[in-house]
């Protein structure tokens, strides 16, 4: 198993005779960015162990770092940080052999972790404060230009290109537009039926 974190994400190999098995990469959340370099490395070796447990519990395999501190993991009964100190009893239900490797050597799972992979949900969150900020640009320009029934060309000329249905979307939002909107209701003259089954002639 190879690991190894960079500052935006985690990445991890397995590997069977020099032969890839799973190649996995995640990013970095909340509070894990702020970690410091040890505890992002041991991050990404627990993550990677748990994720691929199923492939290693109950085996003695060799655990590739670049980071030297972890090649003592083993040996080291105190780390002095509580997060780590959790960390160690679910490492203890992996039987594995750290080996120091340079990080030259690393090629493969230091690109996987500078291209970490969203989640489905990441991508759609990141995805809805995109389109919130989009739709606040349009309502706050349509606001400073007087509601106007027009506004995709100056839109286009302050360089935010939208689509009509954008447009659309967005500004049925806005109070003021809808009352100003100036949509013509047609209607006929009010018919009197006393009877079920009245043919009601149009006008």
């Amino acid at each position: 198993l190879e690991t190894h974190a960079s500052n935006v994400g985690l990445g991890a190999s397995l590997r069977q005779n020099g032969n890839p098995i799973f190649h996995i990469s995640r990013v970095l959340k909340g509070a894990e960015i702020n970690y410091a370099i040890t505890e992002k490395e041991l991050l990404a070796t627990l993550w990677a162990m748990e994720k691929l447990m199923f492939y290693l519990i109950g085996k003695r395999f060799h655990l590739v770092t670049d980071h030297k501190a972890i090649e003592m993991i083993n040996e080291k009964k105190n780390f002095g940080n509580a997060r780590i100190e959790r960390w160690m009893h679910r490492f203890a239900e992996f039987d594995f052999v750290p080996i120091y490797r340079e990080e030259t050597s690393n090629i493969g799972t230091d690109a996987l972790s500078r291209n970490a992979s969203f989640s489905e949900r990441e991508v759609k969150e990141r995805n809805k404060e995109v389109n919130t900020k989009f739709e606040k640009e349009i309502l706050e320009f349509d606001k400073s230009n007087g509601h106007r029934e027009k506004i995709k060309k100056d839109l286009r000329d302050v360089q935010i290109i939208a689509s009509d249905s954008q447009i659309n979307g967005t500004l049925s939002n806005c109070l003021e537009c809808a009352m100003k909107d100036k949509c013509q209701i047609k209607s006929a003259e009010f018919q009197c039926s006393e009877n079920t089954g009245d043919r009601v002639e149009s006008t």
